[in-house]
């Protein structure tokens, strides 16, 4: 079978209380745990890991004017990427 890029599937995104913006959803790819899953959010660029399942799960506080788009790619580990997923955040 050829290498294809991963993809993003399940991608939610919720505000909460405090408030905070939580980011979560599911890698899909020959090697899920070996992706790395970037959340572009207001200019800055944060990594994390999927488990074992492909799940990853990212939160951080919003200020009362946060406000925009947060974009989330995945790369595995031979450098493919995904198509981004996105959603428009407002804290209120």
């Amino acid at each position: 079978l050829p290498n294809e890029p991963p993809t993003i599937t399940d991608f939610r995104t919720e505000v909460s209380r405090g408030p905070a913006l939580f980011v979560d959803g599911v890698v899909v790819d020959e090697n899920a745990p070996g992706a790395v899953v970037h959340i572009d959010w207001l200019g800055a660029v944060y990594d994390v890991t999927p488990d074992g399942a492909g799940e990853f799960y990212w939160e951080i506080e919003l200020a009362e004017d946060d406000e925009g788009w947060v974009t989330v790619t995945a790369v595995d580990d031979d450098g493919l990427e995904s198509d981004p997923v996105r959603d428009y955040i407002s804290s209120y």
